[in-house]
């Protein structure tokens, strides 16, 4: 019998128990309701801009809840620090609470020395996350798959919501991607764990996620000045 040769791997992987020692992987283990919060930002597109007049590169901030896969998106033409914690706290706003723990990239905002054992945050972020009460957990360089969960969904958002759309300005992609959460995202059934991301956030893990106690987070600066010969500090 001719058959392909994709066909023959299956019959005898499922019937004879043979396993290719070359593609062996390990499971990751699943995270608590509320434990868990994946952190990236990705290119959108062009979005026109009315107060430098002309069209500049939009990027997506996605905030993905590991456990029931419901995330939110916030849209900024930067990713420094201050578009960062604003997208956050919309997050947990939209969320209605807090993860303990949240995996990021090496973004240069919230990431002064990337390193695999001993990473070095930047001091505006680290005082956030602080304030919020979750512990920072950043990502290995060069390694998407130190948070997997929210690293495709970036691509997924880019083609459901954004490619083929006109947009009037950034305040018109964010309700949109607002509502694309709710609407779309939070409703779909989803690739892996059969269920509906949006269903499962409101009965199982919104309660666990930590309250709002403390007002919205007011991002201090901190930089190195120079003082003028005749000045005195």
């Amino acid at each position: 019998v001719a058959v392909p040769y994709s066909s023959l791997h299956r019959f005898v992987v499922a019937q004879c128990g043979f396993r290719d020692a070359r593609r062996l992987t390990v499971r990751r283990a699943e995270c608590a309701p509320g434990e868990l919060a994946e952190v990236d930002f990705g290119r959108l597109g062009l979005v026109w801009d009315p107060e430098t007049q002309r069209r500049r590169v939009a990027h997506a901030l996605l905030v993905t809840l590991v456990y029931s896969r419901h995330q939110y998106v916030h849209v900024s033409f930067s990713q420094k620090v201050r578009d960062l914690i604003a997208g956050l706290e919309e997050a947990w706003e939209f969320f209605g609470g807090v993860p303990a723990r949240v995996v990021l990239d090496n973004l240069k905002a919230a990431v002064t020395k990337a390193d695999g054992y001993d990473p070095v945050f930047s001091r505006t972020f680290a005082e956030y996350a602080d304030w919020r009460g979750f512990v920072i957990d950043a990502a290995l360089p060069r390694h998407p798959t130190g948070k997997p969960h929210v690293e495709r969904n970036v691509q997924y958002l880019r083609e459901s919501l954004f490619r083929g759309e006109e947009f009037l300005d950034l305040a018109h992609v964010q309700r949109e991607g607002v509502r694309w959460c709710r609407e779309a995202a939070g409703q779909r059934v989803h690739g892996t764990t059969r269920q509906r991301p949006g269903v499962v956030f409101e009965n199982e893990e919104k309660p666990k996620l930590l309250p709002l106690t403390k007002p919205r987070f007011d991002p201090p600066v901190w930089a190195l000045c120079k003082v003028h010969g005749d000045h005195h500090v």
